[in-house]
């Protein structure tokens, strides 16, 4: 899957070129992954010519009640609220956010997009609200993408989501490695960083650091329907900021 390194610029010119908001509120919390992307949210946001209205990385993951920071973000003038974060935490800013009136966009991390996160709203309860993902298969937007994720519902009875088609893409690229002809470890890490593979989700191709994955989707909810649809797909050097 693509890097927070990469996928954060996704999800901070969405906000900025998409959404046209100059005033954030960008709120991370206390684990390793919510800190990352948090400082790197911080940089990318800078280097886009926009400060925050309201910064806050020290939600822990266990916290119940979200009313004292939304009070704080209401009061900040944002225009928008920025998560990354995992997902017990963002869903509860997000639905508490609704319950209480705050009708600002809210742009989240690929942790929302999990089925097992988006089954805890109401349809209704998703309007107004995109995430970042490295993929968004259960949108069904290409033919490949259709088929894998009907057969993959079929399966296990459950919409797919961007981690579980980088799992799959993953798994297929390896094997097809070993195919042709890898037979140690060494072989196969020598195979992936000099080749091309074209998966369901995207085309991999090694960076040279370790990175094969390049592209990242923001998806957004009409209130109507638990499944987004791709607002944006981003790749390639729109995943750098200079």
């Amino acid at each position: 899957m693509p890097n927070d390194r990469e996928i954060k610029v996704a999800h901070a010119r969405y906000v900025v070129e998409e959404l046209k908001k100059t005033k954030p509120a960008l709120i991370g919390d206390t684990t390793a992954y919510g800190q990352g992307g948090f400082k790197l949210l911080q940089e990318d946001f800078a280097k886009l010519g926009v400060k925050p209205a309201y910064e806050d990385s020290s939600i822990a993951p266990d916290t119940k009640d979200m009313s004292p920071l939304l009070a704080k973000i209401k009061d900040s003038g944002a225009d928008s609220i920025v998560l990354h974060m995992v997902s017990a935490p963002m869903t509860l800013i997000t639905k508490q956010a609704r319950a209480a009136g705050i009708d600002l966009p809210i742009i989240n991390s690929s942790s929302i997009v999990e089925p097992t996160a988006t089954a805890l709203f109401e349809p209704s309860e998703l309007a107004n609200m995109c995430a970042e993902t490295p993929s968004a298969p259960e949108a069904r937007a290409t033919p490949e993408m259709k088929a894998w994720a009907d057969a993959y519902l079929k399966r296990f009875g459950i919409e797919p989501d961007g981690l579980a088609l980088g799992q799959y893409d993953g798994t297929i690229m390896t094997l097809q490695m070993i195919a042709d002809g890898a037979k140690t470890a060494e072989d196969l890490v020598s195979a992936l960083g000099k080749s091309t593979f074209k998966g369901v989700a995207m085309t991999y191709k090694s960076n040279g650091n370790g990175d094969m994955a390049h592209d990242a989707d923001v998806v957004c909810w009409d209130g109507k329907s638990r499944i987004p649809s791709i607002a944006k797909h981003y790749a390639g050097d729109e995943l750098i900021l200079k």
